[in-house]
Formats: C-alpha cells, sequence, structure tokens
C-alpha cells in the first residue's frame, strides 16, 4: 500500500481545517442570520404592539365621551329636549378630551320604520347641537334649529380663555336638516338601532364653509331614554392628526435614520374592499376625494402600498 507523503499530509490537514472552518463560519453567519431576523421580528412586534395601544387610546377617548353623552339622557340626568344642559355636558367632554374635535346631539322623534327599515321621524323637534374646537383652538358651539318650518344655524363664538358662557348665540344663517346626514339617518335605520358605527375618513361637517375642513374619524350611537324610546344620534369627532403622528413612530427608536415605514390601513370585512390608507405617513401626502370616500394617497408609496 502506497504511504502518503509529508506534503500530501499536510496538504490533506489545510484542506480538512478549510472545511472545517468554511462550516464553522457558514453556521456562525446562518446563526446570525437567525439572530439578526429575531431581533427584526421582536423589534417589529414591539412596534405593532406600541401603535396598537396608541390607535387603541385614542379611539377610546372618541367612545369614552359617547358613553359618556348617551349615559346621561338615558338614566334621565339631562333632557334630550334640554339645549342648556345638552351644551354643558357636550362642552365639558371636549374640554377633558384635547385630542377631539366635536361632540354632537340631533335630536329627532321616531315615529315609526318604513318598509326599507328607515326612520320616519316627526318633522317637529328636530335639532342639533355641537361643541366643536376651531382650528385656533377654541371651543364653540353650533346650534341648528326649526324657525318658521326651515332651519337655522346659531353660533356661539367663545374667546381665546374659552370661559363656557363667554358669549351669545349669533345667527349663521340658513342650515340644512341635520338628519339628513348620514350620520344621523344611518344610525336612526331599524338595522342599526343599539350600534355604534365608526365612519371612514370625511371632512368635518362643522368645517363645510372653510376652504381647507379638517379630515376627521367619527363615531355615532343611536340614543334611547330610559323608556328606550329613539330620541336622537350622539356623534363624536376625532381629528384624523393624532393617526398621522402614530403612522410616524419608529419601529428601531435607537436608530435616528430608522428606515422602518407604519402604515395604518383600514381593512373592509368585504373581499371586494380592498385595504386603504387612514393616515399620511408624511406632509406630503395628500387627502383625495374618490366619490363620497376619502383616500390618504402617499406622495412617493413604497411598492408594499
Amino acid at each position: 500500500m502506497r504511504r502518503l507523503t509529508l506534503r500530501e499530509l499536510f496538504a490533506g490537514a489545510a484542506l480538512a481545517i478549510g472545511l472545517v472552518v468554511a462550516l464553522a463560519v457558514f453556521a456562525f453567519l446562518q446563526h446570525s442570520r437567525r439572530e439578526i431576523l429575531a431581533a427584526s421580528e421582536r423589534l417589529r412586534l414591539s412596534a405593532a404592539h406600541r401603535v396598537e395601544e396608541q390607535v387603541t387610546n385614542a379611539l377610546r377617548h372618541a367612545e369614552d365621551a359617547l358613553d359618556d353623552v348617551e349615559r346621561d339622557i338615558h338614566s334621565g340626568a339631562i333632557s334630550p329636549d334640554n339645549l342648556g344642559a345638552l351644551e354643558v355636558a357636550l362642552f365639558g367632554q371636549l374640554a377633558d378630551a384635547p385630542h377631539l374635535e366635536e361632540v354632537t346631539f340631533t335630536r329627532a322623534t321616531l315615529l315609526a320604520y318604513d318598509a326599507n327599515g328607515d326612520a320616519r321621524l316627526d318633522p317637529q323637534g328636530r335639532f342639533q347641537l355641537s361643541v366643536f374646537r376651531t382650528p385656533e383652538g377654541r371651543l364653540d358651539t353650533r346650534i341648528v334649529r326649526q324657525t318658521d318650518g326651515s332651519f337655522e344655524a346659531f353660533l356661539r363664538e367663545r374667546g381665546n380663555d374659552n370661559a363656557f358662557a363667554g358669549a351669545s348665540l349669533v345667527s349663521a344663517g340658513a342650515a340644512t336638516d341635520p338628519t339628513d346626514h348620514p350620520t344621523f339617518s344611518v344610525l336612526a335605520s331599524e338595522t342599526n338601532r343599539g350600534r355604534t358605527l365608526w365612519s371612514d375618513l370625511h371632512f368635518a361637517e362643522l368645517d363645510h364653509s372653510r376652504a381647507e375642513p379638517r379630515v376627521i374619524l367619527s363615531v355615532q350611537r343611536p340614543v334611547t331614554d330610559g323608556a328606550g324610546h329613539f330620541v336622537g344620534v350622539a356623534r363624536v369627532g376625532l381629528l384624523t392628526t393624532d393617526l398621522d403622528a402614530i403612522a410616524r413612530v419608529k419601529v428601531d427608536e435607537s436608530n435616528p435614520k430608522d428606515p422602518h415605514r407604519v402604515l395604518l390601513l383600514s381593512v373592509s370585512a368585504s373581499p371586494t374592499e380592498p385595504a386603504r390608507l387612514v393616515a399620511r405617513m408624511t406632509s406630503r401626502d395628500k387627502v383625495v376625494s374618490f366619490g363620497d370616500d376619502l383616500r390618504v394617497v402617499p406622495d412617493h408609496p413604497a411598492p408594499e402600498i
């Protein structure tokens, strides 16, 4: 049998050592890759939990205000026809929650439902009372009520100190029937009796006369009195600027140039409805009308969007 030469022995040893080193490097790289992916996943999950908590808290402010208004009317603590007591209650809700844009109660008496389940309302006694936050930060009041068979709006513009009784109501001209607005009519239908519904993105109804109305989400619920009779709809509006801020959360808080992005999407239960952005990722993103809906259109959308 042929014996290995010293050169062949060294070559074989070098090859074996090379293979061992190569395997060790490969194992190290695979382990490092798994560790990097695991660390990335932990960062992603941590950011997702933080975003979820912040979104939940933002929405909870609006739902808490809605609960309070409904409870006060249902318990009889406030009469749904007492404009003075209602204004005090709605003002208090908005003053305690700086993230809310408006708290509104629209009053109407339900007579019956038609064949389609839509509400038939008493033509008399309809009104809407809103306390809303202006772009300048004031808490103003707007009341729409019937005068001589038509609707008229009245405005109470408070001073910068937001003193509750700091101004009187002044006529703001003709207005439309507030019960025709979808945030009332949809909730007054038989199908939605007792339900709480969040809207899609929409322009603030109370900014209709402004050149650049604010974009809000609103939550609304039909309200009943202690006897279970429908008396109106309560609505609370949330400014989407809070959601825009949440969408700028950093995934890696230790990295000033974090390349990740957080997307807030509205996902429909219908398989034919695509998910849609509900928050701007940058100040350059635009909100565009598509029919009756608003959509966030990214300035430079990533391929994933």
